[in-house]
């Protein structure tokens, strides 16, 4: 590594903005490695979102990443939350939707993690809300599984149906109530689901859907045997579209 890159690199380790800039001012290559990914990557791990600015400003290669795919650039933002980097590097000409093969787009990634900023600031960049997984899914499904209700609201205000399906007739509100056995390593507090709930049925979400397997949305919701899902699934007793259900199930006057 020439001595101007190794300088570069440990004033981004710092987050030492200065040591940035005075070395790329020496020369240093705003695309100089860590050993293991580009300094770009350091800064965004880091969360130091100005270095990495300075570094894009500067020339850094926005599509330049590590081996592994979490080192991607856009993927690290995304995984960080850094929503005006992402806005950056989609000015850069990132393309969003680009993933390897097996792996998550920006995209399914913020739904997953809740990243309600980031998800808007990729819609705002172009991507189809629409897009599917490999298993059909949409950002929609995804969000509404991992108990994201904020994420849910930007992804049916973007316009995605709210009983969109997947090839196996699932939509969002099946997705939010049934049982994922992968649930148990990153379990969702009840209150989460409840506001995913609350929000998809509050949209329209229809309630007597049944999958292509003939499984109803009461059936996901018994299988949980949880009273008060069950009680946010019953119509409401006025034409508010309103319910509130203690965690019992019975719902409070």
């Amino acid at each position: 590594m020439h001595k101007r890159d190794h300088e570069l690199e440990r004033a981004v380790q710092r987050g030492d903005i200065r040591g940035v800039a005075q070395s790329l001012r020496a020369g240093a290559s705003p695309n100089a490695s860590t050993g293991v990914y580009p300094v770009l990557v350091a800064a965004i791990f880091s969360g130091e979102t100005s270095i990495a600015r300075l570094l894009l400003e500067s020339g850094a290669n926005p599509l330049l990443g590590g081996p592994h795919h979490y080192q991607n650039p856009l993927i690290a933002a995304v995984d960080r939350g850094d929503a005006a980097i992402i806005t950056l590097l989609l000015q850069k000409g990132v393309d969003p939707t680009r993933t390897r093969p097996g792996y998550a787009t920006a995209l399914e990634l913020a739904a997953t993690k809740g990243r309600a900023e980031v998800v808007a600031c990729l819609l705002a960049g172009g991507v189809n809300p629409l897009s599917q997984d490999p298993m059909g899914r949409t950002a929609l499904h995804i969000a509404a599984s991992a108990g994201h209700a904020d994420v849910v609201r930007i992804l049916l205000e973007a316009g995605v149906p709210v009983d969109v399906e997947t090839p196996q007739g699932m939509t969002p509100l099946a997705y939010a109530l049934h049982c994922d056995p992968e649930e148990e390593l990153d379990p969702i507090l009840p209150e989460a689901r409840y506001h995913v709930v609350e929000v998809l049925v509050s949209r329209g979400a229809d309630v007597s859907h049944r999958d292509a397997s003939g499984c109803s949305i009461d059936d996901y919701a018994r299988e949980r045997q949880d009273a008060k899902l069950l009680c946010l699934l019953e119509p409401p007793a006025d034409d508010t579209n309103q319910r509130d259900c203690d965690k019992k199930g019975n719902i409070v006057a």
